[in-house]
């Protein structure tokens, strides 16, 4: 005010009119600054709105990428269920195939068996087949669950004044039934020459 007043004396002009220059020119900076209530809430509206649309947008994306991660998590879980019933599948088949190798050996052990049994009774005690076909069991072995069956044919011939007689053997082992998956069969085959002279004695 002690301002306004040395500036209306200095340019000699009324203090009145002064006093109301200053009131004018502040109603306009207060009508400048502030708008009026009805445009301030036409733009709080507008910002209400605004964000009322971004968190329906944002809302409508977080759904978006939820169902795309469910069926993300759904192809995986697929894709590992097949996986695994292919690496159960593929280890059982493994398994499966050991398993006969094993039985296979233990069938041909039990075939070589009855061929060595079968040569001892046609050389060593009878001097001919033995009955015909024969079974043999292996208890107490390795080969207890293993059958096998030695069959024995001969013939006769001469040379000279020597007799010759030949002596054919098979044993056929067995494991299991026909026509089930566990099912091992193997055969062994072996022919004997045996020499005679006229007096009885080996060749």
């Amino acid at each position: 005010m002690f301002h306004s007043m040395k500036l209306a004396q200095r340019a000699r002009i009324p203090l009145a009119r002064l006093r109301d220059c200053v009131r004018v020119a502040a109603e306009q900076r207060g009508t400048q600054r502030r708008p009026p209530s009805g445009e301030r809430a036409r733009r709080e509206g507008a910002v209400i709105v605004m964000t009322a649309r971004s968190e329906s947008g944002e809302r409508g994306a977080g759904s978006g990428q939820s169902g795309f991660a469910l069926v993300t998590a759904i192809f995986i879980l697929v894709v590992l269920a097949g996986l695994g019933a292919a690496m159960v599948s593929i280890s059982t088949a493994q398994h499966t195939t050991v398993a006969m190798d094993i039985q296979s050996a233990r069938a041909y052990q039990a075939a070589r068996a009855g061929i060595e049994w079968g040569a001892y009774q046609t050389l060593k005690v009878a001097n001919a087949c033995s009955a015909s076909p024969s079974t043999l069991t292996f208890a107490g072995t390795p080969l207890a669950s293993f059958t096998a069956t030695v069959t024995c044919s001969s013939t006769t011939h001469s040379e000279g004044a020597n007799t010759v007689t030949l002596f054919v053997l098979t044993s056929n082992a067995i494991y299991g039934t026909p026509g089930t998956p566990d099912y091992v069969a193997r055969e062994v085959g072996t022919r004997i020459a045996r020499c005679v002279d006229s007096g009885g004695a080996a060749c």
